[in-house]
């Protein structure tokens, strides 16, 4: 009886182990190792149990194996909590604890110097060695209280770090990065993937995504108005990844030390007959 008992409970806890990784996918991602180490620590438990009850007399001893199966078995939300509250606080450290300085930003420009998108600089430290995805977000002051990603938005076209980094976005703790993104508008896109912005063919690389009607929300007269927005204006930044212009988070909002106007970014895409992008180069 006790045999079977802490294997039915076992292939249970197994089941519910199984649910947490799943459940990881699109969950905290310190849930599989905190699953890994609550589904080896209830078996030492469970089997534990099991060769002490075994071995003993007690009168109860089949009733104090099944609540503790149960118990055990139960605690297994606890684990996805716990996994919330632990992301939650690193992030928040992560947060607190990345240092950005020395920001910088410039025109990135053509071969032949025309105004192409913005080049955007800085210098970071982060406190801990590991995966960090880190992006700025760069917007018209104009577009600052919408909700929705528009076209005059800056996208990132490449970045790079010096030092360089062995593996994408993994930064090591006590380096301090200078880090080089280049941000054209979110309506440039490359062509075939490819994402330079130097030499005479940016007409070749790059095409001009335009609503597709019924689609998109915005009209084509609409995006027209929207891009070609004479405005010379500094631009808010916020970086994703840290604090730095987080204003959700209560932090002051951060802008571009110069002036950008999304029609000079529009002229030099119209000068260099960068056309409009066929529908499955929108994809």
């Amino acid at each position: 009886m006790f045999l079977i008992i802490s294997i039915a409970f076992t292939l249970l806890q197994w089941i519910c182990a199984f649910f947490l990784v799943i459940v990881s996918i699109h969950g905290p991602s310190s849930l599989p190792a905190l699953t890994l180490f609550w589904l080896i620590l209830i078996q030492v438990i469970l089997w534990s149990s099991f060769i002490i009850f075994r071995r003993c007399e007690y009168k109860h001893a089949t009733v104090y194996l099944i609540f503790l199966g149960i118990v055990t078995t139960a605690s297994a939300p606890l684990i996805y909590f716990i996994a919330e509250k632990y992301d939650a606080y690193r992030w928040n450290n992560i947060l607190s604890n990345t240092k950005i300085y020395n920001v910088r930003d410039d025109l990135l420009l053509t071969s032949d110097g025309l105004p192409f998108g913005i080049r955007f600089s800085f210098k970071a430290e982060f406190p801990y060695t590991d995966y960090n995805y880190i992006t700025p977000i760069i917007r018209p002051q104009s577009d600052r209280d919408s909700t929705s990603i528009g076209p005059n938005d800056m996208w990132k076209l490449g970045y790079s770090t010096n030092p360089p980094l062995k593996r994408e976005y993994y930064f090591r703790k006590g380096v301090t990065y200078d880090i080089v993104f280049e941000m054209v508008p979110g309506y440039l896109i490359p062509r075939h993937g490819e994402n330079a912005a130097s030499g005479d063919d940016e007409k070749m690389k790059y095409c001009l995504q335009y609503p597709i009607e019924n689609v998109h929300f915005l009209t084509r007269d609409k995006f027209e108005q929207i891009i070609t927005t004479d405005i010379a204006d500094n631009y808010l930044v916020m970086l994703h990844g840290t604090a730095y212009g987080d204003i959700s988070s209560g932090q002051n909002p951060e802008f571009t030390r110069n002036k950008y106007n999304p029609v000079d970014f529009y002229n030099t895409y119209k000068i260099k007959n960068i056309e409009e992008c066929r529908p499955y180069q929108q994809q």
